[in-house]
């Protein structure tokens, strides 16, 4: 896991902010593919192939193993823009050791250090009342580096909507469409903000990701996760907002086509 995380970022940061040429010796093709850009095959001290390095597809950069040095170089894989993260507010530590805290897990027990490392993890923070009790960084990660955040934007976003309801600016019983009422012909029509908040809107959203055409694909396409391959999709998250039905409207459309297709004769046809 150094191999994969540290030593490769070094050697990016390096050759990007020096303007090097480097020569890696590595095994292990998945590293050779996220930042090399030539590749000599070697056998017996003989040059028995070479060319230009496999290069990491946009469809399979989040899987691994690419995934643990990716998702501490996302600017390396897709676009992005910087945000500045604002006055950090510093919080108290009460540590404790909790390395000989163990647990059951799928592969059976395992401590907490056992099962950081099996998962490769890049960092673990244990929060309590608002003191950090254990904090620690892995494989290259270091706690002024950026790393893809996934789904904690959503505890982010849930937090910052916390403070704007205690201020008065947001009505958490309020429809959503009293604020954007372009959302009024999508699957959020008739669902309050607490509902959103909740992930109880009843809106349709197929996240299956092999299934083509699914929603987690075309939002893949439209947030630049992947590159645009289908120019009927969304190209933009909102477009795609703009295009998710209710669970309601879905169920409704699939009652009517059963009831139609009950009362068919076989002498007649129905679409």
């Amino acid at each position: 896991m150094t191999t994969q995380a540290q030593i490769p970022d070094l050697l990016a940061r390096l050759r990007r902010e020096r303007k090097l040429t480097l020569l890696y010796i590595s095994h292990d093709l998945s590293v050779v593919s996220a930042f090399c850009q030539r590749v000599y095959v070697f056998r017996s001290g003989k040059i028995v192939e070479h060319g230009p390095a496999p290069r990491l597809s946009r469809g399979e950069w989040d899987f691994p193993p690419y995934h643990r040095w990716t998702f501490q170089n996302v600017r390396e894989m897709v676009p992005t823009a910087q945000i500045w993260r604002g006055p950090v507010l510093p919080l108290p530590e009460r540590k404790r050791d909790i390395d000989g805290v163990s647990f059951e897990a799928r592969a059976g027990r395992r401590t907490i250090p056992q099962w950081l490392e099996e998962c490769a993890t890049h960092g673990f923070l244990v929060l309590s009342r608002g003191a950090v009790f254990d904090e620690r960084y892995m494989n290259g990660l270091k706690p002024y580096r950026q790393h893809l955040a996934m789904s904690v934007s959503k505890s982010v976003t849930s937090a910052v909507f916390g403070i704007l309801v205690e201020r008065g600016l947001i009505d958490p019983e309020a429809l959503v469409t009293h604020y954007l009422s372009e959302l009024e012909a999508t699957g959020y029509r008739g669902a309050k903000v607490q509902h959103v908040l909740d992930m109880t809107s009843g809106l349709l959203f197929d996240e299956s990701y092999t299934t083509p055409g699914s929603h987690v694909q075309k939002l893949g396409q439209a947030c630049g996760w992947f590159e645009a391959i289908e120019p009927t999709w969304p190209m933009t998250v909102w477009q795609l907002i703009l295009q998710l039905p209710s669970r309601n409207s879905r169920m409704a459309s699939c009652s009517s086509i059963a009831l139609s297709r009950r009362m068919c004769s076989p002498s007649s046809c129905c679409a």
